[in-house]
């Protein structure tokens, strides 16, 4: 991911979202970082690299006292657009619309 994060969206998402002092529950320090540009976690395979497997754009906010780190997902935030992988048979669809009703 080469993408930059529009500070300003994720300082108003945040402070829209995150409710409370915004304290560190580790060091009760108020001294955040935002990474600069998303980071990003794949599904667990059991050390295996699954090559087009899902992987999760997430904004990083560290905090600069004891390094305490919190993930939050950027499209869910809206910082980042979701990509929806295409599919090529009809059971691959059969199956993704059938994971996408159980979500409903």
């Amino acid at each position: 991911m080469d993408e930059e994060i529009e500070m300003q969206k994720v300082v108003d998402w945040l402070n829209n979202k995150w409710v409370g002092a915004k304290l560190c529950p580790i060091c009760q320090s108020n001294d955040w970082n935002i990474s600069p540009k998303p980071v990003e976690i794949r599904e667990f395979s059991r050390g295996n690299l699954v090559v087009g497997g899902p992987v999760y754009p997430l904004v990083s906010v560290t905090c600069r006292v004891c390094g305490y780190t919190l993930l939050f997902n950027a499209i869910t935030a809206g910082l980042v657009e979701a990509k929806h992988k295409e599919t090529n048979t009809s059971q691959d669809t059969e199956q993704s619309e059938e994971e996408r009703r159980r979500r409903l």
